[in-house]
């Protein structure tokens, strides 16, 4: 794919959470869009208020679990 608009999306080396809706609106597979995710979604948030922005963008709750999955929120230190 060259040229075209989601070329910028194919040279990136990861995902962040604001090209999720943008694979959804591209009516690219669920599958697919998993498949990048674990392949290249290490820039992905987990926190609750990019998670819900992405269900508000009309991502699957299927691809939103998996976003959440592939960078648990870490939990602070106690001593």
């Amino acid at each position: 794919m060259v040229g075209g608009p989601g070329s910028v999306l194919w040279a990136q080396t990861t995902l962040t959470n604001d090209d999720i809706p943008k694979l959804v609106r591209a009516g690219l597979v669920e599958d697919f869009i998993l498949n990048l995710v674990d392949q290249h979604g290490s820039k992905l948030s987990s926190d609750a208020f990019r998670l819900v922005k992405l269900k508000d963008n009309g991502v699957s709750e299927r691809i939103v679990m998996v976003v959440a999955r592939k960078n648990p929120l870490r939990e602070p230190l106690t001593s």
